[in-house]
């Protein structure tokens, strides 16, 4: 009888996880953690509700909603630079480090990369990697609600490449030394998951020299 209550227990949260998401895109509520609002509310206006600033929008996809996320845990753990937040939904699936890629990105990266410090390609390829693995969760969201089999081919690459993205990219071995060079190149590797009319974040001059390299 515990096991039948377990799993009914089970469902019910699943079908109120999709009922949440369903309020959310139709405008219903304002975000999975809020109170439920009437009419349909501005996404960037609820994104700076719940924590997060121009700069941190600046990444995303467009038409992405970050209502549909309990808001910005940087802003709300008040994070220092330098530190990161771990994802325990990474950690279930097995992937080692389970870092929050969105949570954790750094501010002051971008005045140390380059082809001075790392590589040329560097701010293109981590753009677009962020903002791909933005739209991923939109895609993630939305199949909650709808079921992935009825989502379109370009969200079921999305699919793929947040999967691949996960296991190949954030996870690391223990023991393992990625040089830097080796990183971006596998960043490259895993954005091919997407045609190149969604890499929005590169210029057509790195696109060729990167994108179609191989």
């Amino acid at each position: 009888m515990s096991c039948c209550n377990n799993s009914l227990k089970n469902q019910d949260i699943k079908d109120a996880v999709r009922a949440g998401y369903a309020a959310i895109a139709t405008g219903q509520r304002a975000s999975c953690c809020g109170s439920p609002r009437s009419g349909h509310a501005d996404p960037l206006q609820l994104a700076k509700a719940v924590g997060y600033d121009a700069e941190s929008l600046a990444g995303l996809p467009d038409g992405a909603n970050m209502g549909l996320s309990c808001g910005n845990p940087v802003a709300v753990a008040a994070l220092q630079e330098g530190q990161i937040v771990l994802d325990r939904s990474l950690s279930q699936k097995g992937v080692y480090p389970p870092v929050s890629v969105l949570a954790s990105l750094s501010r002051l990266m971008k005045d140390a990369i380059g082809s001075q410090y790392t590589r040329e390609d560097h701010d293109s390829c981590s753009a677009q990697l962020f903002s791909s693995y933005a739209r991923v969760q939109d895609v993630r969201a939305l199949a909650s609600v709808i079921g992935e089999e009825e989502l379109s081919d370009i969200d079921k690459l999305y699919i793929a490449f947040g999967n691949a993205f996960e296991n190949e990219f954030i996870a690391q071995g223990f023991d393992e030394n990625r040089p830097m060079e080796a990183t971006l190149d596998l960043g490259w590797k895993l954005l091919r998951i997407l045609p190149p009319g969604e890499l929005d974040r590169v210029d057509s001059e790195t696109l060729k020299k990167r994108y179609y390299a191989e």
